[in-house]
């Protein structure tokens, strides 16, 4: 409390309070509150590994996606290029009057239906890029094909070593 006069002339005083204070918490207030801050950073955390667990999951997901696409339409090339090898084979029969125009028209339609299906992988392996690009916010998809290889089996430990090495690791 500070007293004085505003002016010289006036007979009222002038009066400022100044406080500093401070709270003091009784009961174990302060312990309870520092244990729920540590309680919702450690959940926070936890969400933030569950997030990037998850995308982590789909990543891996489209990528082998795009790895069964790449297939397909390998699968695809070859069939077409089989269906293009036996169309000429029974055309130039059919020229030279071995067999029936009729199985000409039967090798044309097994073979538009091998172009096709190529066209289809070829969609596929295409729109499984840009789901795999789109997870990095791409919009131009900056890569033709994925590497790696489906046949290969991965094969986990037994789930009883699994959990001894949860057990084992130091926590974080």
């Amino acid at each position: 409390n500070f007293g004085g006069y505003l002016t010289d002339v006036e007979e009222e005083p002038a009066e400022l309070t100044a406080s500093v204070s401070q709270l003091l918490e009784l009961g174990g207030k302060r312990g309870k509150k520092k244990r729920m801050a540590r309680f919702t950073w450690d959940l926070a955390k936890n969400s933030a590994e569950e997030i990037r667990l998850d995308l982590l999951q789909v990543a891996g997901e489209r990528f082998i996606a795009l790895l069964a696409a790449q297939e397909l339409e390998r699968y695809a090339e070859e069939s077409a290029q089989q269906g293009q090898k036996m169309y000429q084979l029974v055309k130039a029969r059919v020229d030279v009057g071995k067999i029936s125009p009729l199985i000409l028209k039967k090798a044309g339609v097994l073979l538009a239906d091998a172009e096709i299906a190529l066209k289809r992988a070829r969609q596929q392996r295409q729109d499984a890029r840009y789901r795999l690009a789109v997870l990095w916010q791409e919009s131009d998809v900056s890569f033709e094909r994925a590497s790696g290889m489906l046949s290969k089996r991965y094969l986990l430990p037994p789930a009883k070593a699994l959990w001894q090495q949860v057990r084992e690791a130091p926590e974080t």
